[in-house]
């Protein structure tokens, strides 16, 4: 497999491997490889990292068992910017809320 054609799955089972291997080789048309990515040390869960040619393989699998797609992340605005957003919101609900009496309310003359 060449390590442009590369689409990954990382996921944790408690189970055997040996159902995955499986249902890889009836199903899955390109190649695929499986690695072992880590384990609990009670090796009760282990980590995997499954490697797919194909991606509409690794869709499949990924439907299959269920493994959702990994959330892409936002880059976070500077602190700044958050505060003041959040301050300038605050703001507008508080004078909207103010009732200036008549006496201090300036004319337009």
């Amino acid at each position: 497999m060449t390590t442009s054609s590369k689409f990954t799955v990382r996921f944790t089972t408690g189970g055997r491997i040996q159902p995955i291997e499986d249902w890889l080789r009836k199903h899955v048309r390109g190649k695929w490889t499986i690695k072992v990515d880590g384990a609990a040390e009670d090796l009760s869960k282990k980590n995997y990292v499954l490697i797919f040619e194909q991606e509409a393989d690794r869709d499949a699998f990924r439907s299959y068992y269920r493994i959702p797609k990994p959330r892409v992340r936002r880059p976070k605005e500077p602190l700044r910017q958050r505060l003041t957003k959040s301050v300038n919101t605050t703001l507008g609900k508080v004078k909207s809320k103010i009732k200036v009496p008549a006496l201090f309310q300036q004319s337009e003359t």
